[in-house]
């Protein structure tokens, strides 16, 4: 077997450990069953979770002016809010952001992300909070989903600033107003950026979908994340559709 510690045990049954990850088995030959940490495992292991608006194709409205990186004033947060000592750790895969209405007068429109330590609560007012969550459990038949302690909050959420924020990501995301139909997708890890690719087209002027990669982020009990999309010169909001997934283990 090949040199590779990035494994997920994997079990004939979907229930979970005490511990989070299956116990390992193994096949009618004695060799022990894993296989790669994929999304695909983490849903066998009954590790991967998905959340979102609970309307699909109903947006929610951000800041009517979110033109500046104060830190006040981010589009989305996700919060671990399991309590600190519990070793329930949170892992962002993937954030997507569809654009449901546009607002007026945007010239260009700039990402990015941060994260703050546990023990600094940066959410103050604003947002739409508790956004559904459910497990994705492979051959789920009989088994009810696994709750989760991840808060996501979308729209005009109002944030107290950090000084002591980490920047994880940063990119430009349009040179022109944001159009109906762009789609903005975050992916954390295990994705594999491709020289001479071109990815989106930031001036194009019918919808487009912008891809940003990011490293991989750990949220321990209590952290956040933070993801801003400032729109230099918007005075009108617009409004978004989120929906994210993230593994859980501890």
């Amino acid at each position: 077997m090949s040199q590779n510690t990035n494994v997920f045990p994997v079990s004939q049954a979907p229930a979970k450990s005490a511990g989070g990850l299956d116990q390992a088995t193994v096949d009618n030959y004695n060799r022990l069953r894993v296989q790669q940490a994929s999304r695909l495992a983490a849903a066998k292991a009954g590790q991967l979770w998905v959340g979102g608006n609970p309307t699909p194709g109903t947006g929610i409205a951000s800041h009517a002016a979110p033109t500046a990186t104060d830190g006040t004033k981010p589009l989305c947060m996700f919060k671990n809010n399991y309590a600190v000592g519990t070793g329930k750790n949170i892992y962002l895969e993937r954030v997507k952001l569809a654009v449901t209405a546009a607002g007026t007068n945007a010239t260009s429109s700039r990402l990015y992300v941060e994260k703050t330590a546990q023990g600094t609560e940066r959410f103050s007012s604003g947002g739409s909070t508790n956004l559904s969550a459910t497990t994705l459990v492979a051959n789920c038949t009989g088994v009810a989903p696994a709750a989760t302690s991840m808060v996501m909050r979308l729209g005009a959420v109002v944030a107290a600033t950090d000084a002591n924020a980490l920047l994880l990501a940063k990119g430009l995301v349009r040179s022109i107003i944001p159009k109906v139909n762009d789609i903005i997708i975050l992916d954390f890890g295990e994705i594999l950026e491709t020289s001479g690719a071109t990815l989106f087209d930031v001036a194009n002027t019918s919808p487009v979908i912008t891809r940003m990669i990011c490293d991989p982020v750990q949220l321990a009990p209590g952290e956040q994340l933070l993801i801003h999309l400032v729109n230099a010169a918007q005075d009108a909001a617009s409004s978004y559709e989120l929906t994210a997934s993230w593994r859980e283990e501890g």
